[in-house]
């Protein structure tokens, strides 16, 4: 927003990042040009989620656009929470797997991660 580069503001990127995986490349504030996307963010607003994203992978979206560059996660907590996230797929992929033992389940990770996604 102010052409200073910092872990901060990488981190603010990340989660944009994050936004265009999860939308299937669409682009972030669409529509606007540069002075209102600052004028945006400057509001408080923040993207929202992407259609089926996952609601942790938002939340994780969120810590990266806090106002506050102080209290973004650092990347190393962004990367014990990515690490949470796949644990909790795997676990419950598990889990529907013991469910439903006669009928395997074929889905993968990224039809998880995007259910409505053909």
């Amino acid at each position: 927003m102010y052409n200073k580069y910092t872990v901060e503001s990488d981190l603010w990127a990340f989660g944009v990042c994050l936004w265009e995986i999860f939308s299937f490349a669409l682009q972030p504030y669409y529509g606007m040009t540069h002075e209102e996307v600052v004028q945006y963010i400057k509001d408080g607003n923040i993207l929202q989620p992407p259609e089926n994203c996952p609601g942790r992978v938002y939340e994780l979206m969120a810590m990266c656009f806090r106002p506050a560059p102080v209290n973004r996660p650092t990347f190393r907590m962004v990367l014990q929470i990515i690490e949470e996230i796949m644990v909790d797929m795997e676990r419950a992929q598990s889990h529907n797997h013991s469910n439903n033992e006669m009928m395997p389940s074929s889905k993968s990770s990224s039809q998880q991660l995007w259910p409505n996604h053909k």
